[in-house]
């Protein structure tokens, strides 16, 4: 899966879905489904999806990672950033980046 993922092969040709299938069914653990996401997280094409697997897994620090170095795309990430702020408690964090993203 490294070869396949560090050249975008299943993006490229079109087979995302099915390579996406396979690795649910490959990365069965906890413990392999974070493995694959740090592959993932490897290549910034596929960040999001290893974010979203970091969150899904309880490793909430790297999906608050993730959203740290992502504000400048779109709403959605200062939602959910501010929404994991909230959640841990930070409240001073979530306004802080609410803040920053009206400006």
């Amino acid at each position: 899966m490294q070869d396949v993922i560090s050249h975008g092969y299943y993006d490229s040709y079109g087979c995302y879905a099915p390579i996406k299938e396979l690795a649910g069914k490959l990365y069965i653990t906890d413990k392999e489904t974070l493995e694959f996401a740090d592959l993932l997280n490897e290549h910034e094409t596929y960040a999001r999806e290893a974010a979203d697997l970091y969150c899904q897994y309880g490793k909430t620090d790297r999906y608050i990672q993730y959203l740290e170095t992502h504000l400048s795309r779109t709403s959605k990430e200062y939602i959910e950033l501010i929404q994991c702020y909230c959640n841990a408690g930070n409240n001073l964090g979530a306004r802080e980046i609410a803040e920053q993203g009206l400006k």
